[in-house]
C-alpha cells in the first residue's frame, strides 16, 4: 500500500493504493453514509487513458456485470460501478490478506514450499469459486456460461481468515457481454492459458480447469511450469512441452494428488474433468485438506509482518479520514449556527431602505392585509398606554404628603421631634407631621412648586397668660411641613 491524497468519487473515498496493474489500480476505499456510517471497500480504478477508451470502458463494465451475478463466499463480491467524468471505478468488498502469488514467493524466499495441505486448501477454495461462476444464471434463470479466462496465483486472494477468494473477472467471457475479444487477440497470462485459448479456439469452463491445474502444480512444487524468458518460448512450452507429475519435483506428494493435477492439465479438452466440482471432490479424497484456521496460522507465521503492516496502514488511512470528516462536520456546524443566527437576526430586525433583504420569505399575499391591520391596532394601543403613563407620572409625584400614612413613612422622625419639643405633657399641642424627602426618581417633568400658605394672623390683644402658654412652641407647621414663627412670640 502507498499513501494517497484522499479523493471522493460518488459515495466513495479513495484512501490508499493497494495494488497496481496495466489497466487499473486498486485502492483501499470507504463507503460513507448518514449517522457516521462507514464501510471498508476495495476500489478498482481504471487508468484515465483507458477510462476515455470506449472499448476498455465497456470491458470494465462487463467485469462488474459478470461478477455481480456470482454469489459465493469464495468470490470477492462486486458492490457498485461508477463512471464520473474521466473516472471509472469498480467497488468490491475489502478482504484483508495477500495473493497466492505473494505466499508462494515468500515460501520460495524462505527456502521451502507451501505445506501440501495448505496449498491444496487454497486451490480447493478457488475451485469452489469457479464452480459458482460457471453455474451462475441471469434474472430469468438462464445460464450465463461464464469463463474466467485469467485464473492465476495473482487472482487468488487468501484472506487473514484462511479462506481463499477468486477476483478479477475483467476478461471473463459470458453470454450478454457488451465487448467481445477481437479475432487473434489474446487476453490473460500466457503461462496459465489452455492450449485452445492460445490457439484462438472456442473456450468453456474446462479452459479454467486447465489454468487451475497449472496453479496447483506450481503451489505444490514452488516452481514455474510453463513460464519462460519470453512470450514466444512460453507459448511453445504450453503447446509442446512435456508436463511431469508434481511428485517428481516433491516426493512427498501422494500419487492420488498427482492424478488430479495431471487430469486437469490434459491438453485435449475432453480428457479434463467435467466440472470444477468434480475436481474438488477428487481433492477431498486424494489428500487431507488444511482447515481455514490452519491456513491462517501458517500465514501469520510466514507473512505476518506483511499483514501487520497492511493493518497499520489501513488504520492510519481510516484515522485520517475520520479526522477529515470530524473537521468538516465541525465546520458545517459552525456554518449552520451562523446561518441560523443570521436568519433570526434579519427576520426580527425591521428592514430599512438599503438594508440587506431578510432571508425569511414574505407571508402569502392573502394574509398581508390582516397582518397589517393587527400591527396597526397593536401600535395604537402601545402609543395610548405610553401617553397615559407619561401623563400620570408627574401627578402622582406631586401628591400631598398628608395622603400617605405617617406610621409607615415618618413615624421614627416624628417620635424624635416630639421628644425634642414637647416640654409640658399637659399642653394639648397638635404636632403636624414633618415633610419627608421623596426617594430619588428618574428624571421627568419638574414638579410643581408647593403653594406657600400665609400664616394665620395673631390675636391682636392676647391675654398675658394665654400668650405665655402659646409661646412655649414659638412656631407652627403648615401642610407642606414648613415652620412658620409666631409673630407675637418674637
Amino acid at each position: 500500500m502507498t499513501a494517497h491524497t484522499p479523493r471522493t468519487i460518488g459515495r466513495y473515498t479513495l484512501l490508499g493504493e493497494i495494488a497496481s496493474g496495466g489497466m487499473a489500480r486498486v485502492f483501499l476505499g470507504q463507503l460513507t453514509g448518514s449517522q457516521r456510517f462507514s464501510r471498508r471497500v476495495a476500489i478498482k480504478r481504471l487508468h484515465t487513458q483507458y477510462a476515455r477508451d470506449a472499448e476498455f470502458l465497456s470491458m470494465f463494465f462487463d467485469e462488474a456485470r459478470v461478477a455481480a451475478r456470482i454469489s459465493s463466499p469464495y468470490v470477492v463480491p462486486v458492490l457498485d460501478f461508477i463512471t464520473e467524468g474521466d473516472e471509472a471505478i469498480l467497488v468490491m468488498d475489502y478482504v484483508a490478506g495477500v495473493s497466492l502469488a505473494t505466499l508462494m514467493s515468500a515460501a520460495h524466499q524462505q527456502g521451502h514450499a507451501l505445506p501440501i495441505a495448505v496449498a491444496v486448501r487454497i486451490v480447493y477454495d478457488m475451485l469452489r469459486g469457479l464452480q459458482a461462476a460457471h453455474t451462475a444464471t441471469d434474472d430469468q434463470g438462464q445460464p450465463l456460461n461464464i469463463v474466467h479466462r485469467d485464473i492465476s496465483p495473482q487472482n487468488v486472494l487468501v484472506g487473514e481468515d484462511g479462506t481463499s477468494r477468486l477476483v478479477d473477472f475483467g476478461i471473463a467471457r459470458s453470454i450478454g457481454r457488451l465487448q467481445s475479444t477481437r479475432e487473434g487477440q489474446l487476453k490473460g497470462k500466457l503461462a496459465y492459458m489452455a492450449p485452445e485459448q492460445l490457439g484462438g479456439q472456442e473456450v468453456d469452463h474446462r479452459t479454467d480447469l486447465f489454468a487451475a491445474g497449472v496453479v496447483l502444480w506450481e503451489a505444490l512444487t514452488s516452481k514455474r511450469l510453463f513460464s519462460a524468458g519470453d512470450d514466444v518460448a512460453t507459448f511453445r512450452r504450453v503447446l509442446e512441452s512435456e508436463v511431469i507429475p508434481p511428485s517428481m519435483v516433491r516426493s512427498e506428494i501422494p500419487a492420488a494428488l498427482d492424478n488430479v493435477v495431471m487430469q486437469a492439465l490434459a491438453r485435449h479438452v475432453p480428457d479434463r474433468p467435467a466440472s470444477a466440482a468434480a475436481v474438488t471432490a477428487a481433492l477431498e479424497t486424494a489428500v487431507r485438506l488444511a482447515s481455514p484456521e490452519q491456513v491462517a496460522e501458517w500465514m501469520r507465521a510466514h507473512v505476518g509482518d506483511t499483514l501487520q503492516a497492511q493493518a497499520r496502514l489501513v488504520a492510519e488511512f481510516e484515522r485520517e479520514a475520520r479526522s477529515s470528516n470530524d473537521a468538516a462536520s465541525s465546520a458545517d456546524g459552525v456554518l449552520a449556527v451562523a446561518q441560523a443566527w443570521a436568519s433570526s437576526t434579519f427576520a426580527e430586525a425591521p428592514t430599512r431602505k438599503g438594508d440587506l433583504p431578510s432571508p425569511v420569505p414574505p407571508p402569502p399575499a392573502e394574509s398581508r392585509p390582516a397582518a397589517r391591520g393587527i400591527w396597526l391596532w397593536g401600535s395604537a394601543v402601545l402609543l395610548f398606554l405610553a401617553g397615559a403613563l407619561v401623563w400620570l407620572l408627574p401627578t402622582r409625584t406631586n401628591a400631598p404628603l398628608e395622603s400617605v400614612r405617617p406610621s409607615t413613612i415618618v413615624a421614627p422622625k416624628l417620635a424624635a421631634d416630639a421628644a425634642a419639643h414637647v416640654v409640658d405633657p399637659g399642653i394639648d399641642a397638635k404636632i403636624e407631621p414633618r415633610a419627608v424627602k421623596p426617594p430619588p426618581r428618574k428624571p421627568g417633568p419638574p414638579p410643581k412648586r408647593p403653594v406657600q400658605r400665609k400664616a394665620p394672623a395673631p390675636n391682636p390683644e392676647p391675654s398675658s397668660k394665654a400668650s405665655r402658654d402659646d409661646c412655649k412652641i414659638p412656631f407652627t407647621i403648615d401642610e407642606s411641613g414648613v415652620r412658620i414663627p409666631k409673630r407675637h412670640c418674637l
